[in-house]
């Protein structure tokens, strides 16, 4: 398309998730001569990263696998906070019971921004330095280091999800 083409700066809509309460838009910037990305939650929009442009990894999850989750009015209030933490580099904590999605809207949020999410289940007596930060690789006989989830996720500016925390003993 050419620059007069874009001149209305239109915002179109690509994908449409809960009701319309979240869209993944695209539009063209004019000053950069780009298309970008955006997430919009309840009027909340963040910029999508582009893995291809930006040369980071993107999320491996797509929308099939979000395919029956059903979102209410709480929940999505509960992901634009989320989001809007996110965005200006706060971390976010959620606490509850089994089930009630505490794994599910970190995970969503990573689709959502197209950006990486790690995941840690602890374990009582589990190798925190080993789970964490560092893992050795084995490969047609060599062994070389690589960094675990902690430094991988800030590096490439993602989401980590830490299940179970509360089962780490202080020692650990």
């Amino acid at each position: 398309m050419s620059q007069q083409e874009h001149a209305d700066n239109e915002v179109e809509v690509i994908e449409s998730f809960a009701g319309g309460a979240i869209t993944i838009e695209k539009e063209y910037d004019l000053e950069k001569q780009e298309e970008l990305q955006f997430v919009n939650v309840l009027g909340v929009r963040i910029k999508r990263r582009n893995p291809e442009k930006d040369g980071l990894p993107g999320t491996n999850l797509t929308k099939e696998n979000f395919s029956d989750i059903t979102l209410g009015n709480p929940e999505v209030e509960l992901l634009q906070m989320a989001m809007m933490r996110h965005a200006i580099g706060h971390h976010v904590l959620f606490l509850g019971p089994s089930g009630y999605g505490k794994s599910t809207m970190p995970m969503l949020m990573a689709f959502l921004l197209n950006i990486t999410c790690d995941r840690v289940d602890c374990t009582k007596g589990m190798n925190v330095h080993k789970q964490f930060l560092w893992s050795v690789v084995r490969d047609n006989g060599s062994v070389t280091g690589r960094h675990g989830p902690l430094p991988r996720t800030k590096e490439n500016g993602g989401i980590m999800i830490i299940n179970e925390l509360p089962k780490l003993t202080p020692e650990e």
